[in-house]
């Protein structure tokens, strides 16, 4: 196979002047070109949010369905469904990062206060028997570890399970996640 390569001379007008003026000086190569202007790209930690926003509106979803049927023992089966479906995440790996987090802020009596105060509360939901009522309200507090992993899984896509909890546990320790109590507990 032959490439042959033609320059071409552009004349403008009569004269004998030619076009030289390089295409990079006519089209601003510091300007960015959009193939597809109606597609605004989002980061990481966005696409996490929205995932615990389904998670969140599944959760919704499922507490309707129990309080209409007074069966609330449904939502740590639930619970589990849900994170499967939605993240992919196996059977209580959700606690997992929970452990992680507590395990890593041990010395800071800050988060003891938090962790003593969500035992405290469970044990209060199980006297009163109320506990698979508040059961989404009362993990909820954990949804920030789950966003904080699922931004690290979209920034690191080749990463498996096992390099994503160092990168998580990495995260904790350098403070990048938190919870918090909700006015509830």
């Amino acid at each position: 196979m032959i490439l042959m390569v033609s320059v071409t001379t552009v004349y403008l007008g009569c004269g004998d002047q030619q076009m030289v003026k390089p295409i990079m000086e006519i089209i601003d190569p510091t300007e960015p070109i959009s193939m597809e202007p109606d597609i605004i790209p989002i980061d990481s930690l966005e696409m996490a949010q929205q995932d615990i926003d389904r998670v969140n509106q599944r959760r919704t979803e499922a507490l309707n369905i129990a309080m209409e049927t007074g069966d609330y023992i449904t939502m740590f089966r639930a619970s589990e469904t849900i994170l499967n479906e939605e993240l992919g995440f196996r059977r209580g790996f959700w606690v997992e990062l929970v452990e992680i987090y507590r395990d890593e802020n041990s010395d800071d009596t800050g988060i003891s206060v938090i962790f003593d105060s969500i035992q405290n509360s469970l044990a209060t939901a199980l006297n009163e028997e109320t506990f698979e009522m508040d059961y989404f309200d009362n993990i909820r507090i954990f949804d920030p570890l789950i966003v904080e992993y699922l931004r690290l899984s979209y920034e690191n896509p080749t990463e498996v399970e096992e390099g994503l909890l160092s990168l998580f546990r990495e995260s904790v320790q350098a403070g990048n996640v938190s919870i918090e109590l909700n006015n509830n507990s």
